[in-house]
């Protein structure tokens, strides 16, 4: 019988709960990976403290790798045990299926099948969140290749991970063989990779973004070996590039160095190696949405631990070549100081071809010119007797510059005097102040131009700068960035860009994760979608935006499982009505892992399990008639398992 689908009033969008504070939009010094003043990667401590330590000897022993698996993917600690049982309930579905196979290829197989069949419904190449893939269905070669390794244990022999710098996947042994399994498709146990995973294959999976096709073939045939530990290294790994998509550098650097921690010997300098190979490869993503000084950001990441060689290389030369997008940005806006500084930047870095480099010294001095006739005067104030007198002499030129509106040589001149004088108690809150000024200026410009990237520079900047002065000034940073993207989120909003406010909206939320209207606005749009998808039947699709909604929002909460409930059922239903009983049975139990409580679903999956079994039957397929059989128990359908087992007996 078919349930029928409601449709679900779309939450109205709400306006900032407060009217945008004047943002500042900062160029944070060429190189500087912009993390707030005084930010410090904290030890782990908890049971993530737990899960590193437990790692030491290359194994988990005491922890186990679902736990760890949930911790690396930010599930919250006092949330583990929960989502940890729901998770292994999804699991235990699929080796269920798996464990009345007679042969241990058999036993793989129907197991990889089982979990496309439940578990993983859609790839999707950012997906690496292990609770995110059974609650969405939607998954990487990442969470698939853990889910697998994590539900292969006691059924087949060594399960462990493989990786690259661009993939990963599983491998178990097999009568004393080892087999790898491919785990972004249902047909990878035991596979040929040399046939399945080609170039093209790859490509599809956006695997190697920005890699040439040789590129991709040399990388995939040279992966490590690691265990369950390496794998939840790249778990924390792709976490944190995640992170600084978002906007969190901070987040983005604690999973980095946690993804350090749980790596050892040579497989650290691997991971390292892969860490760095996926931050250069999502740098791509930032760029192509025009945000420089976050990819900028990224890089330096990046950068950060990897050894010499061909990564650190690309590296270099992408960071240089990020450096002058930088500042040809800024010399198209007038801003010379930083543009110059970009151009510099790019230059120390050793990263960029001769041709460039000389086209970089050409634009510098080109540069240095006009800097030195708009400066003018500023310089005389290199003649000043004392540092005091100098920083006084450039605090005045900078309110000067603010007033001839050259706002760019206000922002330079007032850091220069900032710089001098910091320290001074006669000039320090003068300074400030001036610098400030400039500051709050800059993202005023920034702000009314749309660039939310300059301005979280700028008002990290200028929080910076107000927590010097010895008169408190109210300065909300926070707020600041997070309503310069509220109002472009708004703006995509009306202009119906869905996918583009939900990600302006997500970025607010990194600044502003409490506020009420934000997560409404999320939430209205991704319920509105949700409910488009599941009239159509398409509930891969309706699955992560309803569930992403029921997180923040206790209205769209409250749909979640009517909806879900329901198109599980209508899509079973027109299996059931082409007698693709196989196919019903994949609805249903997806269906549950959904909505586990859910009667309705339970008495479908027995009624079309025991019509799966007879076809079974029919064709003379006792082996998989058998595997039904523990199942139909376990939904009170016990003379369904009788009729089956007088049909196949088991042999003896």
């Amino acid at each position: 019988m078919s349930v029928g689908l409601a449709l679900i009033a779309v939450l109205g969008l709400l306006a900032p709960s407060s009217t945008p504070t004047r943002a500042a939009s900062s160029v944070a010094m060429p190189g500087e990976v912009r993390l707030r003043q005084g930010f410090v990667v904290d030890a782990p401590g908890g049971l993530e403290a737990r899960v590193i330590a437990d790692a030491a000897d290359g194994a988990f022993d005491d922890v186990d790798g679902l736990t760890a698996a949930l911790v690396a993917s930010g599930v919250p600690e006092a949330r583990v045990p929960a989502v940890r049982a729901r998770v292994a309930a999804a699991l235990d579905v699929a080796r269920a299926a798996a464990r009345g196979a007679a042969t241990p290829h058999e036993r793989g197989d129907r197991l990889l099948r089982a979990l496309h069949g439940s578990v993983l419904r859609r790839y999707v190449e950012t997906q690496s969140r292990v609770d995110v893939a059974v609650e969405t269905g939607e998954f990487n070669c990442l969470s698939s290749a853990v889910l697998f390794v994590v539900a292969a244990d006691g059924l087949l022999d060594r399960p462990r991970g493989m990786i690259s710098r661009t993939h990963a996947f599983a491998r178990v042994d097999v009568d004393g063989h080892a087999a790898d399994v491919e785990t972004t498709t249902a047909d990878g146990f035991a596979v040929d990779r040399a046939r399945l995973v080609t170039p093209d294959y790859l490509k599809r999976l956006g695997v190697g973004d920005g890699l040439s096709d040789v590129e991709r073939a040399v990388d995939v045939k040279n992966p490590q070996e690691v265990g369950v530990p390496g794998l939840v290294a790249g778990l924390y790994s792709n976490r944190g590039v995640l992170l600084v998509r978002e906007g969190d550098l901070e987040g983005a650097a604690i999973a980095f160095d946690r993804a350090t921690r749980l790596s050892r010997g040579t497989q650290q300098a691997r991971v390292a190696e892969w860490r760095a190979a996926l931050l250069n490869n999502a740098t791509q993503a930032l760029l192509d949405a025009g945000r420089l000084d976050d990819a900028r950001a990224l890089l330096a990441l990046a950068l950060g631990s990897v050894p010499e060689g061909e990564t650190r290389a690309a590296l270099v030369r992408n960071t240089a070549v990020v450096a002058v997008a930088q500042a040809e940005r800024a010399a198209a806006r007038g801003d010379d100081v930083a543009a110059r500084a970009f151009f510099d930047e790019a230059l120390r870095s050793g990263g960029l071809p001769a041709s460039s480099a000389a086209q970089a010294q050409a634009r510098i001095a080109v540069l240095d010119g006009k800097i030195a006739v708009a400066r003018g005067a500023d310089d005389a104030c290199a003649s000043q007797p004392t540092t005091t007198a100098q920083a006084r002499c450039l605090a005045a030129a900078s309110l000067s510059w603010l007033d001839k509106k050259q706002t760019s040589l206000a922002l330079d001149v007032a850091r220069r005097a900032h710089e001098l004088g910091v320290g001074d108690a006669d000039v320090a809150d003068g300074v400030a102040g001036a610098l400030y000024n400039a500051l709050v200026t800059s993202l005023d410009a920034a702000e009314a131009a749309g660039d939310c990237g300059a301005v979280e520079g700028f008002a990290r900047e200028a929080q910076a700068v107000v927590r010097t002065l010895k008169k408190p000034l109210r300065f909300d940073a926070d707020r600041v960035m997070g309503s310069c993207w509220w109002a472009l989120a708004d703006a995509a909003a009306k202009a119906g860009r869905n996918d583009q406010a939900v990600e302006h909206y997500q970025r607010a939320r990194v600044h502003l994760p409490d506020d009420a209207g934000l997560k409404n606005n999320i939430a209205g749009i991704d319920v509105g979608r949700a409910v488009d998808h599941a009239n159509a039947g398409r509930c891969d699709e309706a699955r992560p935006l309803i569930a992403r909604a029921a997180t923040l929002s206790p209205a769209a909460g409250a749909h979640r499982d009517e909806l879900l409930e329901a198109c599980a059922m209508n899509r079973a239903s027109a299996a059931a009505t082409r007698s693709d009983w196989t196919g019903a049975v994949v609805e249903v139990r997806r269906g549950l892992i959904d909505v586990p409580q859910s009667r309705l679903l339970r008495e479908n999956l027995g009624a079309m399990l025991h019509n799966e079994a007879l076809g079974y039957v029919t064709a003379k397929r006792c082996a998989e008639a058998r595997g039904v059989v523990d199942e139909l128990l376990r939904l009170g359908r016990k003379s369904s398992a009788t009729a089956i087992e007088r049909a196949c007996p088991a042999p003896p």
